[in-house]
């Protein structure tokens, strides 16, 4: 009888276990996520000689338990270059984001990548993003504030800059008095170039009598490999240390943010910078008025090779900021001001601090024909603008002025100040009138400005004008009309002997039919041009390549592009999508559609705290790379691109699959010719596939 208890006791408890076992596995089943994603590549082309590109990328992840705690991916590149070089990348990591507690979260990060050229420089940080957004934690605004993503990236114990092996652990602690977040990251590149980072960092958060107070230490040790660097980075030198500290509250109407920063280059001297900085902003809003001030101010002992009182370099930058806004509901009003000043100093051995001249003389990272930010000392800057709305007009007033205050060239003594204003009057028409939308405005700027002991006038104009209107159900016409123009004329601008007008002008119309239930219609043709137009009143050499302070690129004085783009949608059915493009373009001296974005820009802001816009360094990369694929050599370029694109979706849209195949046609002029001729011809293949189950 006891034998027979003891089997059906063993029977039980086997039975059990199988069933706890076989609902663990069912439960880890459907809390877990994954998603296989390859992209394969393939392009020939023939441009003097035969060339190929081909890559494929394939990445796997998997996301696992109830609240996502775990992630692990995998994913790889193979590449083939011209030269029949083979290179790629290979990945894998995993992490881990588990609540230990109530209280206290863990986040723990293992990684390793080898990159040998990957034509893919995102792939790590791509495959992260996919759990980030899986657990509701990624906002896509945080992408346009670098320094909010750097945070935001480090708080997940992650950093993306390349390096083979990332090791990272990071506490959070949420007490109902503070919150807590301490991490170590850990990334080191052993095949790239031996270098070596150990970050660490503490942030605290909390709450008293209406002040938000943050406080964030943050200290890197940092081993660079002796051939690469002289001083092997900072970790024999104690690392770097950065300390901050702020407080935000609001007592009433008056809202108040203090914020203090320490910076060590390292904590041994060892030539880098010591810097100390303060913020401090106060705001006060009653009734429909809102006045600010601000107070900033940074120190920095500069190349700090030993504690040596008798030999200093020494950069002073204060900040004041005024503000004043007012609105209802017809009339807007706002006013910043600022002065902010740049002083550098020296002092060796027994000889008393002087101004350290050589300092204005370097490019201090801006574009190299903005000579304003290089040699100021000193910048005073006021921005206003003033609105009021009647019907559908919106009329403005708007205003700004900037002087500048700069050394002389290989001299200690103050030059003349400079300085422009930029002021002027505008408007805006929009109204929707059944099925038409009109939007229409025109501004119109005087400049005057000081500069180089010669003074200067301008005057910028713009209009930009869009038309939308939907006849019916089945076709939608959008249009648009845009145009800024830039004019110098002797008879205002004295010190000037020539006329110039710089005219940037866009228009572009488009049609959208929907032939039926399945098949859609878009066709876009599109016009930009850039033209220059000088008269000399006295005879003498030009440069065709400058208006202004401000450079043109450009070889020619009328310069154009005309494009058209056709695309049709066709729906076979509820799984599969066919896109068809063709689009042509003719390009004549305009080698860059990031000039005529840039120099509209530039020439209707005009001017800045520093001085006059320019190109951003941002833009100036971008523009230089579409000026050596236009070609040095070639007047005009004529590029056909015929293209198809397959959508397949299938096990209700798990499965996606897209195999594309392009084609880009390009023929040219050269400067020394008038035909139009043979450039290149390049085949484009792609395939995407993704799985997500």
């Amino acid at each position: 009888m006891m034998f027979i208890c003891d089997r059906l006791i063993e029977s039980v408890r086997k039975n059990l276990l199988f069933k706890a076992g076989f609902s663990f596995v069912r439960v880890a089943s459907l809390s877990a996520e994954y998603y296989v994603k390859n992209d394969s590549k393939t392009e020939f082309g023939y441009e003097n000689a035969f060339t190929k590109k081909a890559s494929t990328e394939l990445n796997w992840g998997g996301i696992f338990g109830k609240n996502k705690e775990v992630f692990t991916f995998v994913g790889g590149e193979v590449n083939l270059d011209k030269d029949t070089n083979f290179g790629g990348e290979i990945l894998l990591g995993i992490n881990v984001k588990k609540a230990i507690t109530k209280d206290i979260g863990l986040i723990l990060n293992a990684a390793y990548q080898y990159n040998d050229k990957a034509m893919n420089k995102k792939a790590f940080e791509e495959n992260i993003r996919e759990v980030l957004k899986s657990r509701g934690e990624w906002k896509e605004e945080i992408e346009k504030d670098k320094y909010k993503l750097k945070r935001y990236y480090r708080g997940q114990g992650l950093r993306f800059k390349g390096e083979e092996t990332l090791f990272s652990g990071v506490v959070d602690y949420n007490h109902k008095l503070f919150k807590l977040q301490s991490g170590v990251i850990y990334t080191a590149g052993y095949a790239a170039n031996s270098n070596n980072r150990l970050e660490s960092f503490l942030n605290l958060k909390t709450n008293k009598s209406n002040y938000d107070i943050e406080l964030d230490i943050d200290h890197k040790f940092k081993y660079e490999r002796p051939d690469t660097n002289k001083d092997n980075g900072t970790y024999s030198k104690g690392g770097r240390l950065n300390i901050e500290l702020s407080a935000r509250g609001n007592v009433g109407n008056l809202n108040t943010y203090n914020k203090g920063i320490v910076y060590l280059g390292t904590i041994i001297p060892s030539k880098k910078d010591y810097q100390i900085t303060s913020e401090n902003e106060v705001k006060y809003t009653i009734n429909n008025i809102e006045l600010s001030t601000a107070f900033n101010n940074k120190l920095a002992f500069r190349q700090v090779e030993k504690i040596n009182p008798d030999k200093l370099k020494i950069r002073l930058q204060p900040e004041l900021k005024l503000g004043l806004k007012y609105a209802n509901k017809n009339i807007d009003f706002e006013t910043n001001g600022l002065i902010k000043g740049r002083v550098d100093l020296k002092k060796e051995q027994s000889k008393k601090i002087e101004i350290e001249g050589d300092e204005y003389t370097k490019d201090n990272n801006v574009t190299n024909n903005n000579t304003d930010i290089k040699r100021a000392i000193s910048n005073i800057y006021v921005d206003s603008r003033a609105g009021y709305k009647l019907g559908v007009f919106n009329f403005r007033l708007a205003g700004r002025y900037v002087g500048v205050v700069s050394l002389k060239e290989k001299s200690k003594d103050i030059d003349a100040y400079n300085q422009y204003a930029f002021v002027g009057p505008g408007i805006t028409y929009e109204s929707k009138v059944k099925e038409l939308k009109l939007k229409h405005s025109f501004d119109i700027r005087y400049e005057i400005g000081y500069k180089d002991k010669k003074t200067f006038s301008v005057i910028n104009f713009w209009s930009d004008n869009r038309q939308e209107y939907k006849v019916n159900d089945k076709l939608s016409l959008k249009g648009e009309v845009n145009f800024t123009s830039s004019n110098r004329f002797s008879f205002i601008d004295k010190d000037s002997d020539k006329n110039e007008i710089l005219l940037l002008a866009d228009t572009k119309g488009t049609v959208e039919y929907k032939l039926n239930n399945k098949t859609d219609l878009t066709s876009t043709l599109g016009l930009k041009t850039i033209s220059l137009f000088k008269e000399h009143n006295q005879n003498g050499m030009s440069d065709n390549n400058k208006h202004g302070d401000e450079s043109l690129h450009l070889d020619v004085k009328y310069a154009f592009k005309v494009s058209n783009e056709n695309k049709v949608t066709y729906q076979l059915n509820n799984n599969i999508d066919i896109v068809g493009r063709i689009d042509t373009s003719f390009a004549y001296g305009l080698k860059s559609d990031k000039l005529y974005e840039s120099l509209t820009m530039i020439k209707r802001e005009r001017i800045g705290e520093d001085g006059i816009i320019t190109h951003t360094e941002g833009d100036l990369k971008k523009i230089k790379e579409d000026e050596q694929a236009f070609g040095a050599d070639n007047r005009a370029i004529l590029l056909i691109s015929p293209s198809a694109e397959l959508s397949l979706k299938y096990l209700n849209d798990k499965l996606h699959v897209k195999p594309s195949l392009g084609v880009d046609v390009s023929a040219k002029v050269a400067k020394n010719q008038s035909k139009l001729e043979y450039k290149a011809v390049n085949v484009k293949a792609r395939l995407q596939v993704e799985y997500r189950w």
